[in-house]
């Protein structure tokens, strides 16, 4: 699968997935999309990210496992991050 960034809008990225490739499920699944939306509003000016499929709205899993439709932010996934080793 390939990622593209195909709008900016305001403070929200759209990021659209593209092409053949089987996608993650489970943990994985919810890993990958955080990975992508950590990544993203690292940016400056950047606070949300959509994500689309072939440009239609791609149900994303948050890390309770619920899919949501919905543009996505960094303290969505605040549940999967950890502090560095003490």
């Amino acid at each position: 699968a390939e990622l593209s960034v195909v709008a900016v809008d305001g403070g929200t990225v759209t990021v659209d997935l593209t092409g053949p490739g089987e996608a993650p499920s489970g943990l994985q699944s919810r890993l990958a999309v955080a990975q992508i939306v950590l990544t993203a509003t690292s940016l400056p000016g950047v606070g949300s990210v959509l994500l689309t499929n072939d440009g239609d709205p791609l149900e994303a899993p948050l890390p309770s496992g619920e899919l949501t439709t919905a543009a996505l932010e960094a303290d969505d996934f605040a549940p999967l991050l950890v502090g560095p080793p003490s």
